[in-house]
């Protein structure tokens, strides 16, 4: 890659590896087997006009989804094997500053965006096509510019990462905001870099720059719940992603100091 790594995501099919970068093209795109890298894909032919931040893929692969820095702040693309396809048309309604952080749900029907300027987050429509119609705001603001954002894995919540108290979620339904629900019962220590649940939906992993630098909690359609004893042995640094392996045996966590990676066996419910 050119630059500066920002974001990095493997298709659903773990051929392709994408990674979002600060240099010029703010992209590279790889095919990937068991053997590695493969040879570079060539640039979408629509370029990004900035930083990228995150990307998330449709779940059958067919689409990908980028939060980045300058307008139009998020973008669309059709997406194969052979890597990046046409451009969708923006949003009809901009989001209101820097890509921060974006999710698809789990049948493709709507995305969030969480964002650098008030209202801080945006649920849009999404289809085939591209871009549908905005949802209206909810009606409880996130605290400040979110840095994360994320669909729980049954698409009726949503989880921002951002301002004190740096993990917040709402209620969703048919791409509408819902009520805001609980709360962490202890704040995970700034704002929240990355999320990620469980397979089974039960528990929330949060990326965060202060120690312990990983935080988990139970999570339930209430929202967050009882906060997971810490690992016993700590990263060496703030967390910057999180993710779990296919099996959901194991958590990862990108950190900012030597060795930047981090990982712990995960029981079902404690480190």
């Amino acid at each position: 890659p050119r630059s500066t790594g920002n974001a990095v995501k493997f298709s659903p099919n773990g051929t392709e590896i994408v990674v979002g970068t600060d240099g010029t093209g703010f992209q590279d795109t790889y095919p990937f087997s068991s053997t590695g890298f493969g040879t570079k894909y060539s640039n979408p032919s629509s370029a990004f006009p900035g930083n990228i931040n995150d990307f998330a893929f449709s779940p059958d692969g067919d689409q990908i989804w980028v939060a980045h820095d300058s307008s139009p702040y998020v973008s669309g693309y059709d997406w194969s094997n052979s890597g990046w396809g046409s451009k969708y048309s923006n949003p009809g309604s901009l989001p209101a500053g820097n890509g921060e952080g974006v999710d698809v749900n789990s049948n493709a029907s709507y995305l969030v965006l969480g964002h650098a300027s008030s209202p801080y987050a945006a649920i849009y429509a999404i289809s085939g096509s591209g871009f549908g119609s905005k949802s209206a705001n909810p009606s409880t603001l996130p605290a400040g510019t979110a840095k994360s954002a994320a669909f729980s894995p049954a698409g009726t919540e949503v989880v921002i990462g951002g301002a004190s108290p740096y993990a917040e979620a709402w209620a969703v339904s048919s791409g509408a905001w819902g009520a805001q629900l609980t709360d962490p019962p202890s704040a995970p220590y700034v704002g929240v870099e990355g999320i990620a649940f469980s397979n089974d939906g039960d528990y929330i992993f949060c990326a965060h720059a202060w120690s312990p630098y990983i935080s988990v909690y139970a999570w339930s359609a209430s929202g967050f719940g009882a906060k997971v004893t810490n690992p016993g042995t700590l990263a060496a640094g703030g967390g910057s992603d999180v993710c779990l392996s296919t099996t959901g045996n194991e958590v990862f966590l990108s950190h900012s100091t030597s060795p930047y990676v981090s990982a712990w066996k995960w029981t079902g419910s404690a480190f």
